[in-house]
């Protein structure tokens, strides 16, 4: 797998994109969180489905929020933090350059 360029979101805002897995690709998301950024597969880990309906949409006050049954899961480290998941989200490499993101699947 490769590096990909991905743009930066602002605080609190999500940066949507497709990755490339195993022949596959895959949506996946980053987040700004408290002047950080974070990467994950966006894939809900109790359903499979999408954490957001409307794209780009995953917050619920503090916590990214699956849409499909309301699990809620922590920004930081993407641990399941309330609902019917058995783990948290699959967090992807980041390198923050000056005026972008590197994602590595």
């Amino acid at each position: 797998m490769t590096w990909q360029t991905v743009v930066k979101p602002e605080e609190g805002k999500v940066t949507c994109f497709l990755i490339m897995d195993d022949s596959l690709e895959k949506n996946a998301f980053v987040i700004c969180f408290q002047g950080q950024f974070y990467a994950y597969e966006n894939r809900c880990p109790h359903m499979g489905t999408t954490l957001d309906w409307v794209e780009g949409q995953f917050f619920s006050e503090q916590w990214l929020m699956c849409q499909t049954h309301g699990a809620l899961f922590n920004p930081i480290n993407g641990d399941c933090v309330s609902g019917p998941c058995s783990h948290g989200l699959r967090r992807l490499k980041l390198r923050d350059e000056q005026d972008h993101l590197l994602i590595h699947a």
